[in-house]
């Protein structure tokens, strides 16, 4: 399962495993190629865009699963440190054997999430 660290805002509490609704929205006509889909970069052909609300940034540090439409995994913290702590009593199951302190988590953390680049770890 592919994870993600997401900075979101302070005190954001999105239910953990609900899908975020930004990620379901219906798919709208594609007004560029008016829904004809021939050569069109905006729709790729499709004729339809799917619109995507991001999660709004912040500050706080949040693990989220971005193998279907994306969830968060963990509560949001204010710092790194303390989601490593949350995530070596509450890690996904699938990670334990792999990241067993708070000091695994830490480095885990910091590889999938680059300010630059949004880097993602795959299990």
């Amino acid at each position: 399962m592919a994870h993600e660290i997401k900075r979101v805002p302070d005190g954001f509490d999105w239910p953990l495993g609900v899908v975020w609704f930004g990620y379901l929205l219906d798919p709208v006509p594609c007004r560029l190629c008016k829904r004809d889909g021939t050569s069109c970069a905006l729709c790729d052909g499709e004729g339809d865009i799917a619109p995507r609300v991001e999660v709004p940034a912040g500050h706080a540090y949040q693990l989220w699963e971005i193998v279907s439409e994306g969830s968060p995994v963990s509560p949001a913290f204010s710092s790194e440190a303390e989601l490593a702590m949350w995530l070596s009593r509450n890690g996904p199951a699938t990670w334990r054997a792999r990241f067993t302190s708070p000091e695994d988590w830490l480095q885990a953390i910091r590889a999938m999430w680059n300010p630059v680049s949004s880097a993602r770890l795959t299990k």
